[in-house]
């Protein structure tokens, strides 16, 4: 059990892989806007 847990949760199904790569964008997005803002 535990090793198909560990896999599950390094290989997430698409839509939860999709929206973790979404989130990592949105963040990198906002800290080059912050960086950018910044004098």
């Amino acid at each position: 059990m535990r090793p198909k847990k560990r896999q599950m949760l390094i290989l997430p199904p698409m839509p939860a892989r999709r929206t973790i790569a979404q989130k990592c964008d949105e963040r990198s997005n906002a800290l080059k806007i912050f960086t950018l803002g910044k004098p």
